[in-house]
C-alpha cells in the first residue's frame, strides 16, 4: 500500500501494470487507487515461483516540483506444489554373486522443482525381496543420497538370481502436504565360476601281476 495523497506516481517495471478497469487482461498485476489516495498493487493471476520468483518495480513520485524514486521488490515464496520425479521409471543393476557385504550397488535419483524443505528428498526401499525368511535385510539405501548398498548378506546365484524392489522418493513438505513418487529397480546376480575343489581322501592303487 502506498499513500499517494497530493502526489503523482508513476510505476515502472519489466511487466505492464494495468489500472483496475483493465484487470481482466492477462497480466500478473494491476494498480488500484482507493478513495483515500492510496495505491495498491494487486495480484491478478496465480503466480508460479518456478517460472519467476521475483518482480522488481521502480516507483517514482512527484509533487510537480520535486521527484523521488524507490525500488519495490516482490518475492514469490515457494509452496509444495510439485511431486518428486525420478530421472527414469526403471533402474537396472547387475552385480556378481561374490561381492562383499556393504558393497555399493548403484544410485537412484529423483528431482523436485520446489526448494528448501519442499524440495528436499528422502528415499525408502520396500519389497518382499528386501527381507529374507530369516528376517535379514538384504539391501539398504542412503535416505539422503539414494545410494544402494548390499547389507551384511551374501548373495548366491544358485539360490536367487533376481531381486525386484520399489524405491520411494518423498519430499519434506509440511506433514499434511507431503508429496512422493516411486520407481522400480531390479538387481540381477551374475554367476561366478569357482575352480573345482578336491576333498581329502584315500587313494587306492591296484597292481596286476
Amino acid at each position: 500500500i502506498i499513500n499517494c495523497s497530493h502526489l503523482s506516481l508513476i510505476l515502472h517495471s519489466s511487466i505492464n501494470l494495468l489500472h483496475e478497469q483493465n484487470q481482466t487482461l492477462n497480466q500478473p498485476f494491476y494498480l488500484l487507487y482507493d478513495t483515500n489516495s492510496e495505491l495498491y498493487l494487486v495480484i491478478n493471476q496465480t503466480l508460479d515461483r518456478e517460472l519467476q520468483n521475483e518482480y522488481i518495480f521502480t516507483i517514482t513520485a512527484n509533487d510537480h516540483k520535486h521527484t523521488t524514486s524507490t525500488k519495490l521488490t516482490l518475492t514469490v515464496l515457494d509452496v509444495n506444489d510439485h511431486r518428486p520425479k525420478f530421472e527414469r521409471d526403471y533402474f537396472h543393476f547387475i552385480v556378481k554373486e561374490n561381492i562383499s557385504p556393504w558393497t555399493f550397488i548403484g544410485r537412484v535419483q529423483a528431482y523436485d522443482k520446489d526448494i528448501s524443505f519442499n524440495g528436499r528428498i528422502s528415499y525408502t526401499l520396500f519389497s518382499d525381496d528386501l527381507i529374507q525368511s530369516n528376517n535379514r535385510t538384504i539391501f539398504r539405501i542412503d535416505k539422503d543420497t539414494g545410494e544402494i548398498f548390499l547389507s551384511n548378506y551374501t548373495l548366491d546365484y544358485e539360490t536367487k538370481k533376481e531381486y525386484t524392489l520399489m524405491v520411494e522418493a518423498k519430499d519434506h513438505g509440511v506433514s499434511l502436504h507431503v508429496l512422493f513418487c516411486s520407481s522400480k529397480w531390479e538387481l540381477h546376480v551374475s554367476s561366478v565360476s569357482y575352480p573345482p575343489s578336491c576333498s581329502p581322501g584315500n587313494i587306492l592303487i591296484s597292481s596286476c601281476t
